[in-house]
């Protein structure tokens, strides 16, 4: 049962009279920030419907549609989104992100369905419930054009948003592709040095951008870089070209390197590394 059906039959159920309770249940306070029932009950949540922020929860829709004879009456789509943009582009992968809608009408905003643009028939490429979304299996070298649209708890749709448009980079096999290696420049016991890792173009034409990931040991922990933008997630380091070296000939490579440390007399080093 979803969590707004639970609180519609809640409160319908609590509303019918009996010799044991009272006619009608009372909602004592406005938001959680005022609510007494953590306080009271150890280990129980706040029971109001808006929370501290001032935004509806579940039971805000279930009071609504019960005081409506139980009928959603919400005929009020979401704003429209932000225009999505993407990032951590690869071959075969992107993520998404847009600014977020808001839904005015009672039912809550529900999620996010994003689009491929494609003339007569758009095609769905993912939903999520916040305003990003991470997009696999796409095709190496190809644009993609995408809009995302929003919807309520009603089954209300918002407009589409503006077109966000990304290209993924050529991926091995085809036209381009690259590989990585990198070397353990020196190294002590509490960290290391690791330069360069080479990048190299193995395919028959030039591509505009190349992303090397590779895996840091457990314990480690990047300090520095240069020659490439690095992000960290858990152990898993994605580094992708600067301005001016990602464009590579066939053949032609480029370096980068980054600085670590790591726990006193571990010896491991990355692995791992992978380019596209």
């Amino acid at each position: 049962m979803s969590s707004d059906s639970f609180w519609r039959s809640a409160w319908w159920g609590c509303s019918q009279p009996s010799s044991s309770r009272p006619p009608r249940p009372t909602i004592w306070g406005f938001t959680d920030k005022y609510s007494w029932v953590p306080d009271t009950f150890s280990g129980q949540g706040a029971a109001l419907i808006y929370d501290e922020n001032y935004q509806q929860k579940p039971s805000y829709t279930a009071v609504h549609d019960a005081l409506a004879d139980g009928s959603t009456t919400d005929p009020t789509p979401p704003t429209t989104p932000g225009t999505p943009s993407a990032s951590n582009v690869t071959s075969n992968s992107a993520t998404l992100t847009w600014t977020a809608s808001t839904d005015s009408g009672g039912s809550g905003l529900a999620g996010y369905d994003v689009y491929r643009e494609q003339g007569t028939t758009d095609q769905l490429l993912g939903q999520s419930t916040t305003n990003s979304l991470a997009l696999t299996g796409l095709s190496p070298s190809t644009q993609y054009q995408v809009y995302v649209r929003a919807r309520d708890g009603a089954g209300n749709v918002s407009a589409n948003s503006a077109l966000g448009t990304f290209t993924t980079t050529a991926g091995p096999g085809g036209g381009g592709g690259c590989t990585a290696a990198g070397t353990v420049q020196t190294q002590w016991a509490t960290g290391y040095v690791v330069q360069p890792v080479t990048v190299t173009n193995t395919g028959t034409s030039s591509i505009s951008g190349w992303t090397v990931t590779f895996t840091l040991p457990a314990g480690h922990t990047l300090t520095g870089s240069w020659n490439a933008t690095l992000t960290v997630s858990g152990q898993t380091v994605t580094a992708k070209n600067l301005g001016y070296n990602g464009t590579l000939a066939p053949n032609a490579s480029t370096t980068f390197g980054f600085q670590v440390s790591r726990p006193s007399g571990n010896t491991q080093t990355p692995s791992g590394y992978t380019c596209a």
